[in-house]
């Protein structure tokens, strides 16, 4: 945030150039979540306007300038909505400090347990195979039963 609110000022000078003008586009995406700070970013590449458009139009676009120009009040709503949306995955993703949000400890925990229980089920089903397979062989130890089983072919 620190380095974002840095180039405060700094705008203006560098976003009509080449080069610079996608350090102002990282810098205006990179401040989402941070109305105040991306509406002053705005404002500032609204105030060189035509030397914007005309030497890096492709930043006009990225930045959605002309509707900050034209249609503030949407644009203004429309970057909380995506402020909302920020914070709400990284509170998903994580709390800011490496811990995960308590929706991901759920899902760890629920993965987790699932896996226990497919290993138990793996476990019992080996042993009822194991003593399938040990019967079968008590049974044809068996003459008698051995001769009402069926002959394997071969």
């Amino acid at each position: 945030r620190r380095l974002i609110r840095s180039f405060r000022g700094l705008m203006a000078e560098i976003a009509p150039d080449p080069i610079g003008g996608w350090v102002a586009a990282a810098v205006y995406k990179a401040s989402l979540g941070d109305m105040k700070l991306r509406q002053r970013l705005a404002k500032e590449m609204l105030s060189i306007e035509e030397s914007l458009r005309v030497n890096n139009f492709a930043v006009w676009k990225v930045c959605n300038l002309n509707q900050a120009k034209t249609k503030t009040g949407e644009w203004a709503e429309r970057q909380q909505k995506a402020g909302k949306a920020k914070r709400f995955l990284d509170d998903i993703i994580a709390d800011g400090r490496g811990a995960t949000a308590p929706a991901a400890k759920g899902a760890v925990a629920e993965a987790k347990r699932r896996k226990i229980e497919d290993a138990e089920i793996r476990k019992v089903e080996a042993e009822k195979a194991k003593v399938a397979a040990a019967r079968k062989k008590a049974w044809g130890a068996d003459p008698l039963v051995a001769s009402l089983l069926p002959v394997p072919e071969s």
